[in-house]
Parts: C-alpha cells; sequence; structure tokens
C-alpha cells in the first residue's frame, strides 16, 4: 500500500507538464498542487498556491473536530487577481471573493512533510491532490 501510493504521487506529478512558469492543469483532473507553485488552464485561468496550512487537531490532542487543511490560493483570470481559500473539510465552504468563473475544488491525498509525532503534532503539509471543476 506504501508503495502504491508513492507511485501514485509519482505518476500524478509526471502527468502535469511544466510549461514555461505554469505547470498545465485541466479541469475535472486530478494534479498535485504544492505551495509557491502555479497552474494554467486551458481557458486561461491561472491559479497560484500561495500556501498550505495543516489546521488539523494535533495529534495526541483529543478535539472535537478532527479540522481541515487549508488551501490559499491566488486566481488570474483575464489579468486580475483574486484570493481564494479551499478548506479539505465540506463542513467549510471554499470562500470567493467575486470569482468571475464559477468552480468548485476538491481534496485528496494530503502529504505530510513528516509523520504526525508528539515531538511535532502539526507537520506542515508539502502537497496535496486538487481537482478544479468547471461548474
Amino acid at each position: 500500500m506504501k508503495y502504491f501510493f508513492l507511485i501514485s504521487i509519482v505518476l500524478t506529478i509526471a502527468a502535469c507538464s511544466k510549461n514555461g512558469d505554469c505547470f498545465n492543469a485541466q479541469y475535472g483532473d486530478p494534479f498535485v498542487a504544492q505551495a509557491e507553485e502555479d497552474y494554467c488552464f486551458s481557458d486561461g485561468a491561472e491559479m497560484t498556491v500561495d500556501s498550505i496550512i495543516n489546521a488539523f487537531c494535533p495529534c495526541e490532542a483529543v478535539c472535537v473536530w478532527e479540522g481541515q487543511m487549508e488551501v490559499y490560493m491566488t486566481w488570474t483570470i483575464d489579468g486580475v487577481s483574486y484570493p481564494y481559500k479551499h478548506n479539505s473539510e465540506a463542513v467549510d465552504q471554499d470562500t470567493l471573493l467575486s470569482l468571475p468563473i464559477d468552480i468548485s475544488i476538491t481534496s485528496d491525498n494530503i502529504v505530510f512533510a513528516e509523520p504526525c509525532i508528539l515531538e511535532n503534532p502539526s507537520p506542515e503539509i508539502i502537497m496535496t491532490d486538487l481537482i478544479v471543476n468547471r461548474n
């Protein structure tokens, strides 16, 4: 199972080809998203992942809610930039500030920099799979 996960990450990374300063991404297809990377879509929209935040309940802690991953990004559409925040939990809705296109984002396969242990109860998230759908 461990090898399957690693192989799937490598294949997903290989599937995203880089075009200049921007990785090509397709609506409806999963791609690996990392902080400080740019992703270009066929309609000319660009998405920059500004940061990925681990807002999960720290390991070894007892929490009422497991928490979530927060992906802060900037969309650039027709030369105008729009902030956007994706939450991995369905409890919180993604936040839009007048984005001129109708999209929805889902995430899966969160990869942490190191295991969650008592000495590091909230490890950094280094990448996640995102699927952007144009509605």
